[in-house]
Order: C-alpha cells, then structure tokens, then sequence
C-alpha cells in the first residue's frame, strides 16, 4: 500500500512536470500540488484510454506508447487547470476582496453571514502600504506584506494577532493595533478558547 502511494506520486510528479513542460501556454501560475494532481489523473487516465483503444493491459518491458498517452492526457489536464483554475478570478489567484470597491459590503456581509464570522482575513495581494491593512470597516484584513523583498520591493515581515478579540500587527520594529470588526451581520460562531487568553 505504501509503495503504491509512493509510486504514484513520484510517477504523477514526473508525469504532470512533463505534460506541464509540453502544454502549450501560460502555465506558470499553477502551482506544484496541481501539477502532481494533473500527473497522477494523466496517469490514470491515460492508461485507461490506452488500453480501451488499443486493448493492451501491458507489454513487456517499458510500455513508450502508455506513458506518451500519459503526459498527453496531463498535458491537457494542465492546460484546462491552467483555463480555469488558475485565471485571475479563478479559485486559486482571486483578488477581489483586496481590489473590490468600497460598493461590494453587501456581499461581504452575505459571505461572513453564512460563514459564521466577523472578519476575513486574505493574503496574497500585497497591500499597497506594506503594511497589514484592513479593508471594509475591518471585514476584511489585508496581511500580505510581501515579506519577501526578492519578489517585492519594501517588503517586510510581519505578523497578524487576534488575542481577546483584540487584532495587532506585529512587525520587527514595531506593533500596531488593527481594527478589526466587532460583530459580524449573522450569528458569529463562538470565538476559541485560544484567542481568549
């Protein structure tokens, strides 16, 4: 059992690198696990076509043909993931709520209502302050602050703490208080134990 795990994830790695290597594209924007995921399914599903077309559950040796139709199939698989989980309002790269206008609170309080909660907090997009920002009367918290001043010029570390429904920022030189929203427009969940301390 584990030596199946083990081979189907270094066979869909190699699978998905290959079938990403030859889709044509942008596929630069999806990241590794999606990759292993379009591998293992290339695999599979590569198989199984091979062997409905050609009626051949194995040959000896190493099957060439089987493993081209593989990195075919991940192939394609990588080019749909790449269409449409991975386009900028897709799943994966969204932005909006760091980049919707100040008009878009109704469907903010709708997303917090059916989840229960009084604040979003998203990274991703880092803010234009460099610093953690809230957004939306503090429905939503901005803490993506590029601290990684390879990708981001005037980036910095930073972190966000939500200690007695109270949120701070924390940064190397300094702290600062964030406001946060105190209720949320639904039933908001309990707060943890945790954060009560």
């Amino acid at each position: 059992m584990l030596w199946t795990i083990i081979v189907t994830l270094v066979g869909g790695t190699i699978i998905g690198l290959l079938g990403k290597a030859v889709a044509p594209g942008d596929r630069d924007n999806i990241p590794l696990w999606l990759t292993i995921l379009c591998g293992i399914g290339g695999g599979m599903l590569g198989t199984w076509l091979y062997e409905q077309v050609y009626g051949i559950a194995g040959t000896p040796g190493v099957d060439w043909w089987r493993h081209i139709w593989q990195v075919a199939i991940a192939a394609v698989l990588v080019m749909a993931v790449a269409t449409l989980a991975a386009r900028p309002d897709g799943p994966l790269w969204y932005r909006g709520l760091s980049q919707e206008p100040d008009t878009f609170v109704p469907q903010i309080d709708e997303i917090l209502a059916k989840t229960h909660s009084r604040a979003i907090i998203i990274g991703h997009t880092v803010t234009a302050s460099g610093r953690i920002t809230p957004r939306f009367d503090g429905r939503i918290i901005q803490i993506d602050t590029g601290m990684q001043p390879a990708y981001v010029q005037g980036g910095r570390a930073s972190a966000l703490e939500i200690r007695k429904r109270e949120a701070t920022a924390i940064y190397v030189d300094r702290r600062d208080p964030v406001s946060m929203a105190r209720e949320g427009p639904g039933a908001v969940a309990p707060e943890p134990a945790w954060s009560r301390r």
